[in-house]
């Protein structure tokens, strides 16, 4: 408000409505009716007011986002939801349900991973039998008490295996006939060589199974029960066993 007029052209005297100071500015500038601390004061204010708002509508937004999250999390875990996409499920869809995963799926995101689940395992069982024929083979076998070229480290304890073989009505008579003739049964010699072979390949198995590496004091005994029926019972101490240093 102006309240007085100087003398000189050049400026005019106001008076601040906020603070009731008296100030002079020059006639062009007649419109400015608050002192510039006020003004100052005023801008202040409005900028934190806001940034007050702007804070305000964050948290709302925030609240917003997890009130969503909150809502997407508990349609998953009810099964209402993907647990992948977040795809809602439509009336009388159908989820799935995949190894490992505590969630539902949508057919579209469950095909691709229930196929990369198979073939890991797959692949997985692949490789444990790989590992397992290689360990296979290189149980070492011998029916002396110690190997030559290796130290015994571990004993893991005696252990053994049991097969039975019959040589059936068609080898019986066959065996019959040849010993009748003074000749060697190969049929019934055959059964029993193989059957001595799946034996030691079975100790073998059972070498891999308690974690030994070899076999020692290897026993072969034959038994015949009724019926023509022979059993053949490989026992062996387990050992685990390394190769010794030659350069020592």
């Amino acid at each position: 408000l102006k309240i007085n007029a100087a003398m000189s052209d050049e400026k005019v005297l106001y008076k601040c409505p906020e603070c009731r100071k008296s100030y002079r500015v020059p006639v062009e500038s007649s419109k400015a009716v608050m002192c510039r601390p006020c003004q100052t004061k005023q801008l202040k204010e409005e900028a934190d007011q806001i940034r007050e708002a702007e804070i305000a509508l964050d948290n709302d937004a925030k609240s917003q986002v997890e009130a969503e999250k909150s809502k997407l999390a508990a349609d998953v875990r009810d099964g209402k939801a993907c647990g992948r996409c977040h795809r809602q499920k439509k009336l009388f869809e159908l989820f799935w349900e995949v190894p490992g995963k505590p969630f539902l799926l949508c057919k579209s995101c469950a095909e691709p991973l229930q196929e990369a689940i198979e073939k890991a395992k797959v692949e997985a069982d692949a490789q444990r039998e790989n590992d397992f024929l290689n360990k296979h083979k290189a149980v070492l076998l011998t029916s002396t008490p110690t190997l030559q070229g290796y130290q015994i480290v571990e004993y893991k304890g005696v252990d053994g295996v049991e097969i039975t073989t019959a040589t059936g009505l068609f080898s019986e008579v066959i065996t019959e006939i040849q010993d009748n003739f003074g000749f060697r049964s190969g049929m019934y010699n055959s059964k029993l060589r193989k059957a001595r072979l799946d034996a030691m390949s079975l100790l073998k198995t059972l070498a891999v199974q308690l974690g030994c590496n070899a076999v020692v004091g290897i026993d072969i005994d034959y038994s015949t029960f009724s019926s023509n029926r022979t059993a053949i019972i490989v026992n062996g101490t387990f050992v685990n066993v390394a190769r010794l240093d030659t350069n020592c």
